[in-house]
């Protein structure tokens, strides 16, 4: 297991990729978030997790396919 920075893991590529709280607050709609948001997500071989608490990132909204599972807590 890996614990990294979003930027530390660019061009780098892993079977399971978690993102850790990412809600609204820590990855507003705007260009930086954006590219972040796009490198955890492309990092992922197999299996990607967002997890978050309250009112998640509106970068996420849209994702619905049914590969997707979604749990509010």
């Amino acid at each position: 297991m890996l614990v990294a920075d979003i930027n530390q893991i660019k061009g780098l590529e892993f079977f399971n990729v978690l993102v850790w709280d990412s809600a609204e607050k820590f990855y507003p709609d705007n260009q930086l978030s954006r590219r972040q948001l796009y490198v955890a997500a492309t990092r992922a071989e197999e299996n990607l997790c967002f997890v978050h608490w309250g009112k998640g990132s509106g970068l996420l909204t849209g994702i619905a396919k049914k590969e997707i599972r979604r749990y509010s807590y």
